[in-house]
């Protein structure tokens, strides 16, 4: 069995860090792992919660920086074979190890894996709901891989890596591969495109999932997407080569909403609203069919639209952003 060391970048979350590191600690003996915390900035109540809850568990607290740099930092020290890249807010299935075993038997000098995320236990309705959304062509487009367990195993890209979940070869880290710090989110997209780059090869194993705890309301799905949306498009600016133009399709949408609002039109520019509404509802019923239940598939279709307009808006700030160079949205 390969060595590997597992690293958790938190901040200002313990409870669903415990968590975590409860799913973790029943395989830390069998399976010879070492876990690595690294406490993002000053957080007392997590400090305390490794301190007294969790002594064996190697932890340090680092100046507040961003989740991507933060995991350079804590990945310095670390000499395993593999890092296996976990965040704070996932837990794992019982078996998620043996998927590993059987991963590392029928495969050969992985240097890039990882799989999807799945609900996580014990969500409300909401999170279902997001859930479900996420696995939307019209939602997430060729990023919905990422939340889908029912797929073959395959060679990737960053559109069906997650970084919740990921696996790195340390060889690669060691050699000058690193995430961006320049990036608050999407810093996987990136490194995974340098990779790609470089000839790394990526796979995807479907079936090696984490549960991941969703956005809890409007707002926090919103800002997230946002941020995301906004560091797509900064790295477009920084990395050319990763352009692909349907990730502008979401900044048309946002674009097409702020002029019906801005300006009265006629029944013909509304067209395009009544054909997004319909595709919306129509993939909304399909991903949702199976609960029967006509308010659920309404909360998918209203988080569809969330998530198309967020991540539009995203690309605006960022415009902004490099236009006047002075604003921050972080």
């Amino acid at each position: 069995m390969n060595s590997f060391s597992i690293l958790i970048i938190t901040a200002n979350r313990s409870k669903l860090l415990q968590r975590c590191l409860q799913s973790l600690l029943p395989h830390q003996e069998k399976m010879g792992f070492d876990i690595h915390v690294i406490v993002n900035g000053d957080d007392s109540e997590t400090s305390l919660l490794l301190k007294n809850s969790f002594p064996k568990i190697k932890s340090k607290t680092i100046k507040k920086t961003n989740p991507g740099e933060a995991r350079n930092l804590g990945a310095v020290d670390i000499e395993s074979e593999y890092l296996f890249f976990l965040d704070d807010d996932t837990i794992l299935p019982f078996d998620y190890f043996d998927q590993i075993k059987k991963i590392f038997e029928e495969n050969e000098n992985l240097e890039i894996f990882g799989g999807p995320d799945a609900n996580y236990p014990n969500s409300n309705n909401w999170e279902k709901a997001l859930s479900i959304a996420l696995k939307s062509p019209l939602a997430t487009a060729n990023t919905r891989y990422r939340h889908r367990t029912d797929l073959e195993p395959n060679t990737s890209s960053e559109k069906k890596l997650i970084l919740c979940n990921m696996w790195i070869k340390n060889s690669l880290l060691k050699n000058g591969l690193k995430f961006d710090h320049r990036f608050f989110r999407n810093e996987e997209n990136v490194l995974i495109h340098q990779a790609k780059k470089q000839g790394i090869k990526t796979h995807y194993f479907p079936r090696l999932f984490v549960y991941h705890k969703r956005r809890a309301s409007t707002w926090q799905l919103f800002r997230a997407v946002m941020l995301s949306g906004s560091g797509r498009l900064r790295s477009f600016f920084f990395y050319p080569s990763s352009f692909d133009p349907i990730y502008f399709v979401p900044f048309l949408f946002t674009t097409y909403i702020f002029l019906l609002m801005a300006f009265e039109t006629s029944f013909l520019l509304k067209l395009p609203l009544l054909a997004y509404l319909a595709l919306n509802l129509f993939f909304s019923w399909n991903l949702s069919k199976n609960k029967r239940n006509t308010l659920f598939m309404l909360r998918v279709s209203y988080i569809q639209f969330i998530i198309n307009f967020a991540y539009g808006f995203g690309f605006y700030l960022e415009l902004i952003n490099r236009l006047t160079s002075k604003v921050r949205f972080r």
